[in-house]
């Protein structure tokens, strides 16, 4: 079967500020600076358990590459070594194993599969078992990056910078130093007893090979087909974690203690749903209803009567007092503009309030263009308001019945969502009329541009979203799964919607899905969103509470940023 990249999460984001550790017992990274065109080596040993894995087939590969780097056979003490020319760039780099003797005979259904650093900064060294192949395997299918076609499993191509340097870093977190087991700082107890489950799996098929069979018949897809291979075994055990917990436990009994990274407590760990995947960054009590990303990577939320900064590792930095604040935008300067009621107070990042400046009736979306001035729209009335930087009124113009989303394009010019009207607007960058196009559907709220300058709008109220070209005709028009609420282009043309379902959606520019990632926890009904520079995604839900949580490295950068404020990063409108 060919892997789909529905319904995945994505592992915790975690940036570490070098993504190459030293080399360890676990199978973390040593980096390696080596130029394009240059030859390197790297050396490393295959173990099963804990006794090292003679004669298997080692392979070199870049990730979306069929042919590989390099390739050797381990030796008598599971030691290898790969030299091969380096095409140098930033390519994700991987590592497989295949048949061997791990000390029963020889096992031709041993397999392996380990991250192995970037192109351009490759380990020099790394150890290969069943808790890395566990740890890779893992990363690899919530970055959606494994391709299995008839039990063959390879990684395809990473579709940005952002999502290799994500897969490096994770698979560093999950890989611990200092000991042979994934334990770590980064990982929950419960995070740890699923790869633990994955690993010793994996380890009683490849000490003996008449263990595969109980593992391929254990680990079944979700429409009940057993896997044909270990590693095809290990992607149907995570796409259909829950249904295969138990027998992926059972397995990995038949190992006992013999791969020396502990037994699980449990099955239930294989269930990855609730934060695995996903950081999930404490529960608030959402009464406001915004969140944005600023340049530094910083998460801006309203929340109740505050404003609350999160760094980027969740942590939070500062709260204060913003008593009704709705939707946030956050100018070139860092400075932090809130709609509130009939009016739009400015903050520093330090949370001083510049000042409260008026606007009209029901002040609800709004953005910044790249001159500083905020365009805000009248939700109450059927105007939109642009203040300069200062938040001096340069008057306020005529579109539709209350207007809610807003947009700037690249030449400057506005686009306003008519919620009740029924219509989209554009107006020039000093408020003259250029048209005014009916709507496909009714009630448009949210409303983005991607970077080919096309217009992206859903809606609260109907199950659907269209795309406009640049002079504003309506070019196609499709059924979502559930009522959108915020809705943002990144720099390579995806669209992300939050839907009033389970589950953020990411759309290519034809419209088709790409793929549906669950929130964790069993929330449901997301409500707001931000993209931040490195491609994270921040998301909350609203039941059964309040949850923030971040999608580590799924997208690439916005595709306005920063100045385009909620173009980006569409909020509950």
């Amino acid at each position: 079967m060919k892997i789909s990249i529905l319904k995945k999460l994505l592992v915790p984001a975690i940036l570490l500020s070098a993504l190459f550790v030293s080399c360890t017992k676990s199978g973390a990274l040593t980096g390696n600076s080596s130029p394009s065109g240059s030859y390197s080596t790297l050396t490393g040993t295959i173990n099963g358990g804990l006794s090292g894995v003679s004669g298997a087939a080692v392979t070199l590969m870049i990730a979306g590459v069929s042919s590989p780097l390099a390739s050797a056979t381990s030796a008598s003490d599971g030691s290898f070594s790969l030299t091969y020319s380096n095409p140098g760039g930033n390519s994700l780099l991987y590592v497989t194993s295949a048949g061997g003797n791990a000390g029963s005979g020889t096992n031709a259904k041993a397999q392996f599969l380990t991250i192995a650093g970037t192109t351009g900064s490759p380990p020099s060294s790394l150890r290969v078992n069943e808790m890395t192949t566990a740890a890779t395997e893992t990363v690899a299918f919530y970055l959606g990056l494994l391709n299995d076609v008839n039990g063959i499993v390879t990684i395809n191509t990473p579709k940005s910078s952002f999502v290799v340097t994500n897969a490096v870093t994770q698979f560093n977190n999950f890989v611990a130093t200092g000991s042979v087991n994934a334990s770590n700082a980064h990982l929950t107890s419960s995070q740890q007893n699923g790869l633990e489950v994955l690993a010793n799996a994996f380890a009683a098929c490849i000490e003996n090979s008449a263990n595969c069979s109980t593992l391929f018949n254990g680990a079944v897809s979700s429409t009940g087909s057993p896997g044909l291979s270990l590693l095809e075994s290990g992607v149907n055990a995570l796409s259909n974690s829950a249904a295969d917990a138990t027998a992926m436990y059972n397995v990995g009994a038949l190992a006992g203690n013999n791969p020396g990274f502990g037994f699980p407590s449990s099955p239930s760990g294989l269930s990855f749903t609730n934060g695995f995947a996903t950081t999930t960054k404490n529960v608030f009590a959402f009464s406001g209803e915004s969140i944005a990303a600023d340049a530094s990577g910083n998460i801006w939320f309203t929340n109740g009567s505050n404003l609350t900064e999160m760094n980027g590792t969740g942590s939070i930095v500062t709260t204060f007092s913003a008593v009704g604040a709705s939707e946030i935008a956050i100018d070139a300067s860092g400075n932090l503009w809130l709609t509130n009621s009939n009016q739009v107070s400015e903050y520093t990042p330090g949370g001083s309030l510049v000042g409260n400046f008026s606007t009209g009736s029901g002040a609800l979306g709004l953005a910044i263009d790249a001159s500083g001035n905020v365009w805000v729209c009248n939700n109450s009335a059927t105007t939109v308001t642009k203040l300069n930087s200062s938040g001096t009124s340069l008057g306020s113009f005529t579109v539709g019945t209350a207007p809610r989303g807003v947009v700037i394009d690249a030449s400057g010019n506005t686009w306003v969502t008519n919620y009740t009207a029924g219509t989209i607007s554009e107006l020039t960058s000093s408020g003259a009329p250029i048209r005014t196009i009916s709507s496909a559907f009714t009630h448009p709220a949210a409303i983005t541009i991607d970077p080919s300058g096309n217009l992206w709008i859903n809606s609260d109220n109907t199950a659907k979203t269209s795309k406009l070209s640049p002079v504003g005709v309506i070019t196609s028009t499709f059924s979502t799964s559930a009522t959108g609420f915020s809705i943002m282009a990144d720099q390579t043309g995806n669209l992300w919607t939050i839907l009033n379902n389970t589950f953020l959606t990411e759309y290519l520019p034809s419209g088709t899905v790409a793929a549906n990632y669950t929130y964790p926890g069993g929330q449901s009904q997301g409500r707001g969103m931000a993209l931040d520079a490195s491609g994270n995604l921040w998301t909350y839900t609203i039941s059964p509470t309040g949850e923030l949580a971040e999608f580590s490295g799924i997208a690439s950068p916005p595709a306005f940023f920063p100045y385009s404020g909620p173009a980006y990063a569409w909020n509950n409108l």
